[in-house]
């Protein structure tokens, strides 16, 4: 099981990841694990369309993963059919 520090370490390479090569470095994405305040309190700077990306790529994978098991489920029940 990951560490509470190997994910975000995880989460902010990905952040970061999409920061490069999606937004060309245009838009702010520095991570929550680089700056802390005097407070020692994280304070992210990331632009919310970086964090929408990898919302929206996190439900796209969750959902082409529910279709593929709904089409392999189909299949399956296609073939125990013609097996009769």
């Amino acid at each position: 099981m990951a560490t509470r520090t190997e994910v975000i370490e995880t989460l902010c390479a990905s952040l970061s990841k999409i920061g490069e090569e999606i937004f060309a470095n245009q838009l702010e994405h520095d991570c929550i694990c680089v700056d802390r305040n005097t407070k020692g309190l994280f304070n992210p700077r990331i632009n919310d369309q970086i964090v929408q990306f990898l919302v929206d790529a996190v439900n796209e994978k969750i959902s082409r993963t529910k279709e593929i098991e709904e089409i392999t489920k189909r299949v399956l029940e296609t073939i125990e059919l013609e097996r009769r």
